[in-house]
């Protein structure tokens, strides 16, 4: 029967064509997507060991070298998708543009539509769960679940169980809480699968308990307890690959809060401790950017708008701490924050310090109506460009985001606390004192 046209717009094709080649001690596998707006440069496939890039070749090709069978992550465009991968599998996936359905025939369908029915399964912890016995049925159900799953493969069946017990203990310690009292129980559940990474379920799990241990061995400042975190994995974490991940997050995490800042030592056990090239260059590349503004870093003079048009140079307010409110009024958690700055201000009136805001709103209208409107106190500037010079060293990817530079001009912290948090306050009443 023809497919009409219509029907066909409606319709991506994804065609996932792993094939055996016959090796000695491995089997390589090769990955086609073929769709209708898959390009080489917005289409990727995601494994533990790293991203992919494919190749055009009357498709996405990518090719998988060595043995694997597991989850990977599908991204196309905006489009993402978990999927699972058994070696020497043939699999196409069809995606109704529609109904957002996907259809999947080949090696692995089964597999994929049973991934599809229960990934997203909400996990419900009735009984008391703090005895432990709610996990522990909800565990045996899904287990006895997936048993009977006989047609399903025996290596997705022993995976599936995994993942769905790993989303199970993340609504137990959700429910719970994750504290000291639960480590023994937690290391005890943080098992090596590396083929897991990729689920959510795993990974958040692991990542939180790692979290954990870290606090109760380091300590609650961010500094010692990534460094008890960095200790935990390269002391614990037997295989390579999953501890090349864990450390590669764990260092990403504290230069998305803290920067270059006292990560010396941070870096030093991190480069000892990875092995892959791709994790090593990327944290690499990323710290030497973070280093540009560490604590005591000097920066070029950067010029903004004010509310009368006029320029405001940050080097016209030298010889004053300068605390930098990184916002715009389309940004609703940077109006949460917006109560508690005018209380900062009102606390540190006559020290020190001068408060400036730089909104990144294009629309200079919408911005001068709410700096009226809320008769916003300090110096307030704007910065249309979000990819601004300034912006661009500061690493100004998400706002709110506060800077606070010293009295001669260099950075005495790039990653502020925010107002509502009162480490904000402890941190200013050692350099500028309070009423």
């Amino acid at each position: 029967m023809k497919q009409n046209r219509k029907t066909m717009k409606k319709t991506i094709l994804i065609c996932i064509m792993p094939f055996l080649a016959t090796m000695t001690t491995m089997a390589d596998s090769e990955v086609m997507i073929c769709a209708n707006n898959a390009t080489a440069e917005n289409t990727t496939l995601t494994l533990p060991q790293g991203k992919l890039t494919g190749s055009d070749n009357g498709g996405i090709l990518f090719k998988i070298k060595g043995q694997y069978s597991g989850y990977c992550q599908l991204d196309m465009g905006r489009m993402s998708k978990l999927i699972y991968i058994e070696d020497g599998g043939r699999l196409t996936v069809n995606r109704n543009l529609v109904t957002k359905e996907y259809v999947y025939k080949g090696k692995g369908a089964a597999e994929n539509d049973y991934l599809a029915s229960h990934e997203y399964e909400r996990i419900i912890l009735k009984d008391d769960a703090k005895n432990g016995n709610a996990l522990n049925d909800s565990i045996k159900k899904r287990e006895d679940r997936l048993e009977t799953e006989k047609s399903l493969s025996a290596t997705f069946r022993r995976l599936e169980a995994l993942r769905q017990r790993y989303g199970v203990l993340n609504a137990f310690y959700r429910q719970t809480g994750w504290d000291s009292s639960a480590l023994p129980q937690v290391a005890a559940w943080m098992e090596e699968h590396p083929e897991l990474w990729m689920t959510q379920a795993y990974r958040s799990f692991y990542l939180d308990a790692l979290y954990t241990i870290g606090m109760q061995k380091g300590g609650k400042a961010i500094h010692d307890y990534t460094n008890a975190e960095l200790h935990y994995a390269a002391d614990n974490i037997a295989d390579i690959t999953l501890r090349d991940l864990v450390a590669h997050h764990v260092m990403t995490t504290y230069m998305t809060q803290r920067g270059a800042n006292d990560a010396d030592d941070l870096m030093s056990l991190y480069l000892s401790m990875s092995h892959d090239d791709t994790m090593r260059s990327h944290i690499s590349d990323e710290y030497r950017l973070w280093e540009k503004v560490k604590r005591g870093s000097s920066i070029p003079d950067f010029a903004f708008g004010d509310t009368q048009g006029n320029k405001v140079m940050l080097s016209d307010l030298r010889g004053k701490y300068v605390l930098i409110d990184c916002w715009a009024t389309w940004c609703g958690p940077c109006k949460a924050q917006l109560p508690h700055l005018e209380k900062t201000m009102e606390r540190y009136a006559g020290k020190n310090i001068v408060f400036i805001s730089i909104s990144s709103d294009k629309k200079r209208d919408a911005w001068l109506k709410m700096v009226n409107d809320r008769n916003m106190k300090g110096i307030q500037l704007n910065e249309p460009d979000a990819e601004a010079d300034f912006f661009t060293l500061f690493r100004v990817n998400a706002i709110p985001r506060f800077i606070l530079l010293a009295p001669d001009g260099t950075v005495q912290d790039s990653h502020l606390p925010r107002p509502s948090d009162p480490a904000l306050n402890t941190l200013l009443d050692e350099l500028v004192g309070n009423k």
